[in-house]
């Protein structure tokens, strides 16, 4: 069974350990350190209460990272990131995390961007 929730109380190494292994297997595998992830997050203005997550018995397996700045004078929430464990592919729970995604962010955003 799959559960979907804010990332605000998920510590950020879970975070990167999924990250590592949803992008494990494309040509070019990210292999970045924590240090490395935690600047990269920073840097794109990551914000973990407007950031969703699905579990499989208490293990993060996907995520969507995001950021809500102003944009064009609108408040905008774009998608910093999106992964999934290879396993869990081809099930439909990245069109569900982005679903859960735009519900968490729709009282205080007014656009979305990937």
């Amino acid at each position: 069974m799959y559960r979907y929730q804010s990332l605000a109380n998920t510590e950020i190494s879970n975070i990167h350990e999924t990250f590592l292994e949803a992008f494990s297997d494309y040509v070019v595998p990210m292999k970045i350190s924590l240090e490395q992830f935690q600047r990269l997050l920073k840097r794109r203005g990551y914000q973990a209460p407007n950031s969703v997550g699905v579990f499989q018995d208490d293990q993060l397996i996907g995520f969507v990272l995001t950021s809500t700045r102003q944009w064009q004078s609108l408040s905008t929430t774009y998608v910093i990131g999106l992964g999934l464990s290879p396993q869990h592919r081809g099930h439909g729970l990245a069109k569900e995390l982005m679903q859960q995604v735009t519900l968490l962010n729709e009282l205080h955003t007014q656009q979305f961007l990937l």
